[in-house]
């Protein structure tokens, strides 16, 4: 029950916030003196479903909950980032890739309209495209004619718009010519399907409705749509998971090729993870022991699994 009052309170916090950056720049400061403003709307809500009452200090304690959680996806301010490479490193992504690449940015910038319109300063929207170009500059070049095989490792803090840049960084990866996007999220169903609910909405641009379950527009698809149904000129990506189903056998007998740019979000769990690589060697063309597909992974829970230190080497 705890959870359906957070989630009314998230509601009204986003709603107000939306409202108020239309003529205002948001800061942290806006959100410490928010209850009082919204308290009615929250209880007006919860009468409205139906809800049993809730006093006062519970109050409190479920607008900071829904606060903090709504500020974790949403930043309000950004700090500069920095990286870190091996010695010698040398980008593929030169300043003549960037202007090849300048008219490509097809599913960057309706990302970044989508931040605009969220209410998202301009400090942070600017700071997202930076540090997810230089993110794609340190991953292997989608267009090379040799093996690459790269790995890094992105930190940062809590609410400090790790999900956001992440997101920033697969539409760039899709804009720059990745054809396959593979994201492990966690070891639970719940925070699967949470991270494949944010990826409909900030890069797809489409996705199933749970109550309707049909197709829908969503998020970026709102601003601008690909494919189909939109702008021809730029290819749709395909996502082969969903809100109601995570990577499944079954999902093999559908009409999904590596021919297309798909998105994947899956549990890391080993019975999950046999059954995509299971597809993707079935898929391999004759006489061929791997794919010629630029491919990128990305644990958004590396901390939740972590190596397991206790057994014997």
């Amino acid at each position: 029950m705890e959870n359906r009052y957070i989630d009314i309170i998230i509601k009204i916090i986003a709603s107000k916030a939306k409202e108020y950056s239309q003529n205002n720049s948001l800061s942290p400061a806006y959100f410490f003196n928010l209850l009082p403003e919204i308290r009615d709307s929250i209880i007006a809500v919860i009468k409205l479903y139906g809800y049993p009452e809730i006093d006062e200090v519970t109050l409190k304690n479920y607008f900071e909950t829904g606060k903090n959680q709504y500020l974790s996806v949403n930043p309000i301010d950004i700090d500069p980032s920095n990286s870190l490479t091996k010695k010698g490193f040398r980008t593929w992504l030169t300043a003549e890739r960037k202007e090849e690449l300048k008219n490509s940015w097809n599913y960057s910038d309706r990302y970044f309209t989508l931040l605009e319109k969220a209410g998202r300063s301009e400090k942070v929207i600017e700071e997202t495209k930076t540090t997810s170009l230089d993110i794609l500059g340190k991953m292997g070049d989608p267009k090379s004619r040799e093996e690459f095989y790269v790995k890094g490792l992105v930190v940062g803090s809590v609410q400090a718009g790790k999900t956001q840049n992440f997101n920033a960084v697969i539409n760039r990866a899709i804009d720059s010519g990745y054809g396959l996007i593979i994201v492990l999220a966690g070891l639970m169903e719940d925070l699967r399907n949470q991270t494949q609910l944010r990826i409909e909405s900030d890069v797809i641009g489409e996705g199933l409705d749970i109550d309707s379950d049909t197709l829908v527009k969503k998020g970026v698809g709102a601003i601008r749509r690909f494919g189909n149904m939109g702008d021809s000129s730029v290819t749709q990506v395909i996502s082969i998971t969903s809100a109601k189903s995570d990577f499944k056998k079954t999902l093999l007998d559908a009409d999904f090729s590596l021919n297309h740019t798909n998105i994947l979000v899956c549990k890391n769990n080993v019975s999950v993870l046999r059954n995509l690589i299971v597809w993707l060697h079935d898929y391999l063309e004759e006489n061929k022991d791997q794919h010629d597909i630029p491919l990128l992974i990305l644990d958004d829970e590396a901390d939740n699994a972590s190596l397991n230190n206790e057994g014997k080497l």
